[in-house]
């Protein structure tokens, strides 16, 4: 989602994840330096099938500015970085929108896991382009962002009491799986009392 206004100057489109096609260049532009982008943290563990890739783009010096950011994304630091080019942005062209500083594009993402594989840990890396169609270094083994898709909610077996059986043992057991991102806490609550947090997967309560 757009989360800066835009600057006074040259439009821009306004949207974040747009793409449009491209023709060829009027005339030449240049610049004397790569263009570089960075990626805005995302947290180590996510339930959104679409995960939101903030990213900002910085163009070149000589004023020919970014024209797109590309996204690369890999599930294992041993597997091969791939351009994310879903079916709505078949080339993996991004436009972002021109940022509070003079060159910076700034813009998101919509990386839909739907055409990536589902579930799993993401390792992020963006690529800029500017209107001299000089690039930012392909990416090497240093991501730029990773977060891992967990879609699962854990498991939980209560030992104690026994389904549909009456007790007149005050005692509640019970033990938790999570496949993905492990778990974080159990919430019990016996004979309707305060419900108490356990940072355990295996555990009682009187």
């Amino acid at each position: 989602a757009g989360r800066r206004e835009a600057s006074h100057g040259p439009a821009y489109l306004p949207t974040a994840g747009v793409f449009v096609p491209l023709a060829p260049p009027i005339g030449v532009v240049s610049g004397t330096r790569i263009p570089e982008s960075s990626v805005e943290a995302l947290p180590e563990y996510t339930n959104q099938r679409v995960i939101m890739v903030n990213y900002t783009a910085n163009g070149t010096a000589g004023s020919s500015g970014v024209f797109w950011t590309e996204l690369y994304y890999r599930t294992s630091s041993d597997m091969p970085w791939v351009l994310y080019a879903p079916p709505w942005n078949p080339e993996g062209r991004w436009f972002g929108q021109l940022g509070f500083t003079s060159g910076l594009i700034q813009g998101t993402i919509p990386f839909d896991t739907y055409y990536t594989g589902g579930e799993a840990t993401y390792e992020f890396f963006t690529v800029g382009v500017d209107r001299g169609f000089w690039r930012e270094g392909m990416p090497g083994d240093q991501a730029k962002a990773r977060t891992t898709l967990d879609t699962r909610p854990p498991n939980v077996f209560v030992g104690k009491p026994s389904p549909n059986a009456w007790t007149k043992d005050g005692l509640m057991t019970w033990s938790s799986t999570d496949a993905v991102s492990g778990l974080a806490s159990v919430n019990a609550t016996l004979d309707a009392g305060a419900a108490v947090d356990f940072a355990v997967d295996v555990g009682a309560k009187e």
